[in-house]
């Protein structure tokens, strides 16, 4: 007799506007499957997993995915019934988990982290002009209209955790990052969810 389990899997974007994607999970006697396979989501969304209390999510290396173990890589574990994925945890590339009861059975997917760069980011440009980039100890906001006048931005670093926020209430914002280490960070823009720009932090 066939049964079917619903994995309800909620996308957040780090912009506070959020999207979901219901997926189907097919179960039978003898496969359980996770339907799709596999996800992509930007770096700073987290992943919440709705699963009945026989199942859990833990992440796993590629070799023991492919082999069909269940032997955790140290990233993120969902408990039976499910729960949040935070996105420190979901760091920028692919990320394999399995059903550890079921995973011999097929029961595994994958998550695809990418960066938070898109189409709006060229729309973005001919608005405001972030330098300098690489900065050090500060950088600027200026503002080439007012498309952006008085909205909200963001600092994420490579792991999606918010360091600071802020307002464009002028059309030259300093922002002061003295206290942040060297790296790779992400300034976002409420109002441009899929919009983000890179910037590189220098010491």
């Amino acid at each position: 007799m066939k049964t079917k389990i619903l994995l309800t899997l909620l996308i957040f974007s780090i912009s506070l506007n959020s999207y979901s994607v219901t997926i189907q999970i097919s179960a039978n006697s003898d496969q359980f499957t996770f339907t799709p396979a596999s996800v992509t989501i930007n770096l700073g969304d987290e992943v919440n997993f709705t699963l009945s209390s026989n199942h859990n999510a833990v992440e796993v290396s590629q070799t023991v995915w492919q082999d069909g173990g269940t032997t955790s890589n140290g990233g993120f574990s969902m408990p039976f019934g499910g729960g949040i994925v935070s996105a420190s945890k979901l760091t920028l590339g692919r990320h394999y988990y399995v059903c550890t009861p079921h995973a011999s059975f097929g029961m595994k997917g994958i998550i695809d982290v990418v960066s938070p760069t898109g189409i709006e980011e060229l729309k973005l440009s001919n608005h405001i002009l972030l330098a300098p980039n690489p900065a050090r100890n500060y950088f600027s906001i200026t503002l080439n209209d007012n498309t952006l006048l008085n909205s909200e931005f963001t600092l994420y670093n490579m792991l999606g955790k918010q360091l600071l926020t802020g307002k464009l209430t002028d059309k030259t914002t300093t922002v002061n990052i003295d206290n942040q280490a060297q790296g790779i960070y992400f300034v976002r823009f409420k109002g441009f969810n899929n919009s983000a720009y890179k910037l590189e932090i220098r010491k």
